[in-house]
């Protein structure tokens, strides 16, 4: 029977002999990190910390880095959004406008939408 979340030790207090999950012995040549036997699980990084990091590394192996600069929402075509806006010499209101236009499809669909319609409706105004 495996042991709950509740019942098991944290690794800091654990036999490093015994699974950290099941609580069965470890056979000695089992090299570390290795599943166990019994219970076909792998013990957890030793900290909180080590386990984010293995994390994020496996992750940054799949997923390429996103730029906070120049994301990829405001590169879909073959005009950059910033070069757009300042080609057309847009104030902010006409530059959010099309800046929300142009990444709703990649971004944040109709909450992007409903942003270019709240800065077109100010701008409607301002023009009245």
């Amino acid at each position: 029977m495996r042991k709950t979340s509740q019942e098991r030790p944290p690794p800091a207090e654990s036999d490093p002999g015994l699974c950290w999950w099941c609580g069965k012995p470890l056979p000695d040549n089992r090299p570390s990190g290795s599943d166990c036997p019994s219970c076909g699980r792998n013990p957890p990084s030793e900290t909180v910390e080590d386990g984010c990091k293995a994390i994020r590394q496996r992750i940054e192996k799949i997923l390429p880095a996103a730029d906070p600069i120049d994301p990829p929402h405001y590169r879909q075509g073959t005009l950059e959004v910033i070069d757009a806006i300042e080609g057309l010499a847009l104030g902010y209101r006409e530059g959010n406008c099309l800046k929300y236009l142009a990444r709703y499809k990649y971004k944040n669909g109709l909450e992007d939408l409903r942003k270019a319609r709240w800065y077109l409706e100010r701008l409607i105004r301002e023009v009245e």
